[in-house]
């Protein structure tokens, strides 16, 4: 069991969620869904078989889960979803550091050759591992943040075995790097400097699950920093006035992320009942445990 983290803490990852994290999200859907009707004509080809199955397909079938899971109060169910939430978090997070190198070497006219991408994806998938082997071995508990998830008791060989992979993978990374500065080449350093905190601060050295609440406001400050930039090159090349379209933009990412993350998950919590017996706590959106414990902190 972990240590509850002050209640000041808590109000401020509250509010550092809804000014980052819950616009982060939204975004995300704001650009993936505009014009979406032009993306999915049968003229798309692959682009548009991508488009169905990560826009409509994927999502209806997760919703079809949690519905199930919740309606027919199967603890199973949950925890096998909420194993699924905490793998594809930390995947997606590693591939954005990747991403975001891989960004800044663009802009910066620096290209890693293709066996350097591979090795540099490879890092961040074994790093993911690693912490996934580790968190299983020795820290393990079966739930995060009152979220039910499966743990499986990972021997301790193949803990340090992942380790191992991980830290010949590390040298090899840094190899790639300190080739490009040996031959005076360009190398990205705000990029390198994302992927490197992304794989070996935010997931190794805050194990504690408390602590992993501000990971993503990280990772969220990353993201819209792309998004952003993109958006507003994209306004660009339009007429109109620029400012006022990415003003809109961002209010709506700000409004439908408060809405979507707070106001229907206290809306539902109030009316539907879930199962809080078999199912825990853990459905409860946190941002309504953090906005209840943090609120005495806020009064005064």
């Amino acid at each position: 069991m972990y240590a509850k983290p002050p209640r000041a803490l808590l109000l401020a990852i509250l509010l550092t969620s809804t000014i980052l994290n819950f616009p982060h999200f939204t975004h995300s859907y704001q650009l993936f869904y505009a014009r979406f009707g032009a993306k999915i004509v049968r003229e798309g080809g692959v682009l548009r078989r991508r488009y169905v199955f990560a826009g409509i397909i994927i999502p209806t079938i997760l919703l079809a889960a949690i519905a199930a899971a919740i309606g027919f109060k199967a603890s199973i169910g949950i925890a096998v979803l909420g194993s699924l939430l905490v793998f594809l978090t930390g995947w997606h997070y590693v591939k954005q550091g990747y991403g975001l190198l891989i960004v800044d070497s663009v802009l910066k006219r620096s290209f890693f050759q293709s066996w350097e991408k591979r090795l540099l994806l490879a890092n961040c998938y074994a790093i993911w591992f690693s912490f996934l082997c580790i968190y299983n071995h020795g820290f393990g508990s079966n739930e995060v943040l009152s979220k039910l998830i499966f743990v499986i008791h990972v021997p301790e060989v193949l803990v340090w075995v992942s380790l191992l992979c991980s830290a010949l993978l590390f040298i090899a990374t840094l190899t790639v790097f300190g080739r490009r500065i040996v031959r005076g080449e360009p190398v990205p350093v705000l990029g390198a400097l994302s992927y490197f905190t992304v794989l070996y601060l935010w997931l190794f050295l805050l194990l504690d699950p408390w602590l992993l609440l501000i990971v993503p406001a990280f990772h969220s400050l990353q993201y819209l920093v792309v998004v952003w930039r993109f958006k507003l090159s994209e306004l660009a090349a339009r007429s109109g006035s620029q400012m006022r379209a990415f003003s809109g933009f961002l209010l709506v990412g700000f409004l439908v992320g408060i809405a979507v993350f707070i106001i229907v998950p206290v809306f539902l919590d109030s009316f539907v009942d879930y199962g809080e017996t078999a199912l825990g706590s853990g459905l409860i959106d946190h941002s309504q445990k953090m906005t209840a414990a943090a609120m005495p902190i806020a009064e005064k």
